[in-house]
């Protein structure tokens, strides 16, 4: 946290207009980001959620596909219970099958063999009944072709989100649970 609070005071002195974190997991240290600097900082979690929602406002159950810490950290569980959806996650054999694809792209692996096994992990989370899926791995859209069920990849959500910024045709999606504090907590 405190490193990346670090960075972040450098990209700001160095005239950035807002900050991205476009690591899913690294969202466990927002706060120490947006708190060291006095310029917006995207909440990739809490933009990923809301377009979900805006897509599927009916939803009740939403599949999230990412490391092992995303569980740990629960950052989409959390926010989605806010909204009265649950966030469902691999069973602990599929979780750690998931976990050594991820490693697995990061070391240049994509071909077809570990499309199909990272597809076989989505089926099984379609047969958990959800209908919809979050990749929370930057490194999972670049493996996730022709899936059964729709996605949203959080680093194409954010791309998008820097774009509009960038153009200026919004305001950057920020950590809406600081703005909503007077709600209940659950």
């Amino acid at each position: 946290g405190p490193v990346m609070a670090d960075m972040a005071k450098r990209l700001e002195r160095w005239g950035a207009d807002f900050i991205v974190i476009p690591c899913n997991t690294a969202h466990e240290y927002y706060s120490y980001v947006a708190e060291a600097v006095s310029i917006p900082v995207v909440h990739l979690i809490d933009l990923v959620v809301d377009v979900v929602i805006q897509h599927d406002n009916a939803a009740e159950a939403v599949g999230i596909l990412g490391s092992n810490t995303i569980i740990k950290t629960q950052l989409y569980t959390t926010r989605f219970a806010r909204r009265g959806v649950r966030a469902v996650y691999p069973d602990e054999e599929m979780q750690q099958k998931l976990f050594l694809i991820i490693r697995r792209v990061k070391k240049g692996e994509t071909g077809h063999e570990i499309r199909a096994e990272f597809k076989k992990i989505a089926n099984h989370l379609i047969e958990k009944g959800v209908k919809t899926l979050i990749l929370g791995c930057t490194e999972l859209g670049i493996i996730a072709e022709n899936m059964n069920i729709q996605c949203f990849d959080a680093a194409d959500v954010l791309a998008q989100e820097v774009v509009a910024v960038a153009k200026k045709q919004k305001a950057p999606h920020i950590d809406s649970l600081t703005l909503d504090k007077d709600l209940p907590s659950e």
